[in-house]
């Protein structure tokens, strides 16, 4: 190949030591090094890379003081030179055939890949909170479906973003999701690829998980485009009905039902926390930039 087929994209915040785990799954890819870029790009330019940080020889890093992960990764975009674009984080673990995979299902197509996210657990006992995140997180298959994908395993053509314009910078979380419904009204189809495969640590505390509702809470907020009488309304009366996703527990094959109880409680829970985080939001009680 004379030019670079893929620039990874990899945005990171005081994550150095999984970065390195991230990146020595990219130094391990079956696709030819010669043939793609590593672009981390750090969150934080005052958290300096630790001196034993090992980049790959296609590797570069760079920064973006502007707060937020989607900054980080219009800045990665914006200095790539690949044609195709493929978006991991860096506490993800690529399976050795990741790019390799992708580009036989995009060589002859202008479709962007949801890859599969598969969850790994800190230990054999399985804690509630992994529990909820076995049962309802990284569905990309359902996220295809709906025409969207999350960036853990998100890869297309760089031209889909001279298409679609850039992720939204003032969102801190689901701008990933937002990003795929305009490619979707773009007319640009999502396939969901099985094979196309990165490994992710499944959050194992409720502080953890708290956080990340939090930012997501703030990210549903910034998207909402209707007015504050119909955000508030639609607040009430859906934050406080059990989750719908609880219908999918009943299809879940390798889980046990006390598993699934838990799993569900763990989700209500945190619908009834964002709720409420939600409404703090909208009446200025809170601030969504400190979730």
């Amino acid at each position: 190949m004379n030019m670079i087929t893929f620039s990874v994209i990899i945005p990171t915040y005081h994550e150095w030591d999984r970065l390195q785990l991230c990146l020595n799954s990219l130094e391990a890819q079956s696709f030819n090094l010669d043939d793609f870029e590593i672009i981390v790009v750090n969150n934080d330019p005052e958290d300096f890379p630790p001196k034993n940080l090992r980049l790959p020889y296609n590797c570069i890093l760079l920064k973006e003081e502007k707060v937020g992960s989607y900054a980080a990764r219009n800045t990665a975009i914006k200095a790539s030179k690949g044609k195709i674009l493929a978006f991991t984080d860096s506490d993800c673990i690529c399976d050795k055939d990741w790019l390799s995979n992708a580009f036989m299902r995009l060589r002859d197509s202008n479709k962007r890949l949801a890859g599969h996210v598969e969850l790994f657990f800190e230990s054999k006992n399985i804690s509630s909170i992994e529990l909820f995140e076995k049962a309802f997180s990284f569905d990309q298959k359902f996220n295809a479906e709906r025409g969207t994908s999350v960036t853990a395993n998100m890869i297309t053509w760089k031209s889909s973003f001279e298409r679609v314009g850039l992720f939204d910078e003032s969102l801190l979380s689901g701008g990933d999701i937002d990003w795929g419904w305009r490619a979707h009204r773009n007319g640009l189809d999502v396939e969901y690829a099985r094979d196309v495969l990165v490994n992710h640590p499944a959050r194992s505390n409720m502080k953890m998980m708290l956080k990340k509702k939090r930012r997501v809470a703030g990210g549903e907020i910034l998207i909402e485009k209707n007015s504050f009488i119909l955000t508030f309304l639609k607040i009430i009366i859906i934050g406080f009905l059990p989750p719908f996703s609880l219908k999918k527990l009943f299809k879940i094959k390798n889980m046990t039902f006390f598993q699934k109880i838990k799993a569900g409680y763990v989700a209500y829970f945190l619908k009834i926390y964002g709720t409420i985080f939600k409404l703090g939001i909208l009446f200025n009680l809170t601030d969504h930039q400190r979730a």
